[in-house]
């Protein structure tokens, strides 16, 4: 099966695909491109795998459902976010962009069982929109660790707190109970788009450190509701 081939694939595709593989994913190992050295190091230096990622699957930066400011929660929706959570920690093998791609910051859906925290998000955030869920509840989310490690998660904005769909822990949390530093994350309005957790502020990217750069003026006209 070729790459684009395995692209156009539903999420639902992609873990049946995976559930013959069924890895494990131990939390003391996580991996993540967000936390590589060359990243840390870099002051307020924007991730570039994500546009390349929207460049080159385009269908996945777009709003999809409703503009939302968040998600009623009912039984239903919480089974949803909690078996999506799991199933894919437990389908994916966790893996660094460096041993798998040669090289550092290459988000992707994790179409060869194997992927890092952005590309768990990733396929998390395409099943949940084909369960309905709107994208402008599900935030791509930049984050720091505890321990000083870069990450990335995926947020579900709820009528009772933003829920995290992590990589690292097969329980879903909300933002405040992770223990994180959050950074930046998807705009509600525009998939492309990020903004600053705390400040409101526009980039392009998420970005390594604050302050976030603010938009140029050729992209003024993308506005966060």
């Amino acid at each position: 099966m070729r790459a684009g081939d395995l692209y156009s694939m539903n999420g639902s595709g992609i873990l049946a695909m995976l559930h013959g593989r069924m890895f494990s994913v131990f939390a003391a190992l996580s991996l993540c491109s967000l936390a590589s050295p060359t990243f840390a190091q870099s002051d307020q230096e924007p991730l570039h795998g994500f546009n390349e990622f929207c460049r080159r699957h385009p269908s996945e930066c777009r709003p999809a459902g409703p503009s939302v400011r968040q998600v009623a929660v009912t039984a239903q929706r919480m089974s949803e976010l909690q078996q999506i959570n799991l199933t894919v920690n437990r389908s994916v093998e966790e893996m660094s962009d460096r041993e798998q791609w040669g090289k550092e910051d290459v988000w992707s859906l994790p179409t060869t069982g194997r992927g890092d925290c952005e590309d768990y998000a990733l396929l998390k955030r395409k099943l949940l929109i084909e369960r309905g869920w709107p994208s402008a509840a599900l935030l791509l989310t930049a984050a720091l660790t505890p321990q000083g490690e870069w990450h990335l998660v995926l947020t579900a904005v709820t009528d009772k707190g933003d829920y995290v769909l992590d990589s690292r822990t097969d329980t879903l949390r909300t933002m405040s109970q992770t223990g994180y530093t959050y950074l930046s994350r998807q705009s509600r309005a525009n998939p492309r788009a990020w903004v600053s957790v705390t400040t409101g502020e526009q980039t392009r990217e998420p970005v390594a450190d604050f302050p976030v750069r603010r938009l140029s003026s050729r992209a003024s006209d993308i506005s966060d509701h």
